[in-house]
């Protein structure tokens, strides 16, 4: 089946996607709905980072958004839809994804339920990376405690902790130091022994990583950093039976689902 790029979605493919990305059998990651979902959609079709599989009568059986750092060696959707069941449309997006980025890592990230997807990606040689409890906060708020912001003056002395336990992330220490402004970074202790990095945009924040040394760091850190967000919808894709986990849960996130990331060196 021919995928091809597609450079201005029509309001019968952004239907098809939103269709599936409202059902956790048939989404994946980032989750999007509404005009979230169609902006992210247009700013790839626009990139050129959007593919499309149609039928023979010209309907939409099947999409995918993506984005490439070339310079990093990196690859990543920002959306795969096909109906259940169908992994042949899957497989053939995959492929031409893949095709697109040669000598880039591949990551696809997905609701643990998308059966259909994952059978394309093992089939194609991708392998699960990361398996995480999907945890949403929306509008809760905590009193501060005593974790407290990086600065810049303490941003060495972070970036130590952070290199020790987010090294294999791809926002390891040397990408977050590059881009600083864009992150609100929260510790615990002199020296680090907990810490939290997050990002906020309008509407809520995403916990992009939190590793403690015990449940009330953690617990600390996400009090506090919940108290300066002043409520709104927080994200939180956190390893299973972790600290992050039972203290997010412990402060009133609520679990969603299982996100399971796959990847794959393009070969």
């Amino acid at each position: 089946m021919d995928v091809l790029r597609e450079y201005s979605p029509s309001a019968e493919l952004l239907s098809f996607a939103l269709e599936c990305a409202s059902v956790r059998k048939t989404c994946s990651y980032p989750l999007l709905s509404g005009a979230e979902l169609e902006a992210e959609i247009a700013l790839r079709a626009k990139e050129g980072g959007l593919l499309r599989i149609a039928e023979a009568d010209g309907r939409t059986r099947g999409a995918l958004a993506f984005f490439s750092m070339t310079e990093d060696g990196y690859a990543q959707t920002t959306g795969i839809f096909v109906r259940e069941g169908d992994v042949p449309s899957a497989r053939a997006l995959i492929e031409g994804f893949a095709a697109l980025c040669p000598g880039c890592e591949l990551t696809v990230g997905l609701a643990g339920e998308n059966e259909t997807v994952s059978a394309a990606l093992e089939e194609l040689g991708f392998a699960i990376c990361e398996r995480c409890s999907h945890l949403e906060s929306r509008g809760g708020t905590c009193a501060a405690a005593s974790a407290e912001r990086i600065g810049r003056e303490r941003l060495g002395e972070y970036l130590k902790f952070h290199e020790e336990h987010f090294s294999d992330c791809y926002w390891n220490a040397a990408r977050l130091e590059a881009c600083f402004e864009n992150w609100r970074v929260y510790a615990a202790g002199r020296p680090v022994h907990s810490g939290l990095f997050l990002r906020k945009y309008e509407g809520g924040a995403e916990i992009f990583g939190l590793a403690a040394r015990d449940v009330p760091s953690a617990r600390d850190l996400i009090s506090t950093a919940l108290a300066a967000l002043k409520g709104g919808k927080v994200t939180y894709l956190s390893d299973a039976g972790s600290a992050g986990e039972a203290a997010a849960l412990d402060a009133g996130f609520e679990k969603l689902g299982e996100y399971v990331c796959w990847r794959r060196e393009d070969v």
